[in-house]
């Protein structure tokens, strides 16, 4: 589970401790932390720490979310990725100035992927097949029913993680109720709901404080994209304002949030590529007892 920040780059609506107590009372027998500097990057970043997590205690399969309920579409994807055409053909629009997503999507399409299958869910799972080639781990999907991953709007008691999220930040909790398990709506209704814009204040004194080496450093500034951040943020304070300001069709919303999330977190690049998950036993914790 990511700890108390996710991979759009923004701080989790509720606390770790308080999401990891609605799990273990729904289930789970274990839950692992995927620390930030895994939990907040991108799609093949993220698949990569957390198959090679879960491989390193020996689990035999691993269980995500599709779009998709036929896992051989995926496979495939996944197939193409050794592919040196398909490679070349990426570089191609990466170089025009598309965005990694966007390049990828495209460069799917051009060999025969409906675009229908580029969606959230199916990105990350190509990402976790990727990464548990040769493993042995065996990958288990489990399609998302009803609501897709960006609906924006309540529908039921399958209503997607982003309604209700959005429902919980507006304060309807009662709307956003329907869709939990009843266990979990003490725990909830008791607890602090955190928003991306809580962060605010702290982004503007890094970047008032910090050298511009400094922030040249940190992990997912480059192509001079800390001088648009630095622009930006002196037009606009919230985070939410300033990075609709810089997103672009290669700096995606999610991209460019988890940009800033690591200039407040001092996340630099050295420290994402070294990360191997028992160098950093101590952050990994089963949380059980409450």
């Amino acid at each position: 589970m990511s700890g108390n920040f996710v991979q759009r780059g923004e701080p989790a609506v509720f606390d770790k401790f308080t999401r990891t107590k609605a799990a273990l009372l729904n289930g789970a027998d274990l839950v692992i932390e995927l620390p930030v500097f895994a939990a907040a990057e991108s799609a093949f970043r993220f698949a990569s720490y957390a198959a090679l997590l879960l491989k390193k205690i020996g689990v035999s399969h691993i269980c995500f979310g599709t779009e998709t309920e036929n896992l051989d579409e995926l496979l495939k994807i996944v197939s193409l990725r050794d592919n040196e055409e398909f490679n070349r053909t990426l570089r191609r629009y990466l170089n025009a100035g598309h965005g990694y997503t966007n390049a990828v999507m495209r460069t799917q399409n051009d060999f025969g992927i409906p675009r229908e299958l580029y969606k959230p869910n199916n990105i990350l799972a190509v990402e976790y097949l990727y990464a548990l080639r040769n493993t042995g781990v065996i990958p288990v999907n489990v399609p998302r029913k009803e609501s897709s991953y960006n609906d924006g709007e309540l529908s039921g008691s399958l209503s997607s993680a982003t309604s209700v999220r959005a429902a919980l930040r507006r304060g309807d909790f009662s709307g956003a109720a329907k869709t939990l398990p009843e266990n979990t709506l003490d725990i909830y209704v008791n607890s602090h709901i955190y928003n991306y814009d809580d962060m605010s204040l702290l982004l503007h004194y890094i970047l008032k404080t910090a050298a511009k080496d400094e922030i040249r450093r940190i992990s997912g500034v480059r192509e001079g994209l800390e001088n648009r951040i630095i622009s930006a943020s002196e037009n606009s304070f919230a985070i939410s304002s300033i990075i609709a300001d810089i997103q672009t069709k290669r700096y995606n919303f999610a991209r460019v949030g988890r940009t800033l999330l690591h200039i407040i977190l001092g996340i630099k690049e050295e420290d994402v590529a070294v990360f191997v998950p028992f160098r950093a036993v101590g952050v990994f914790r089963a949380i059980a007892l409450f």
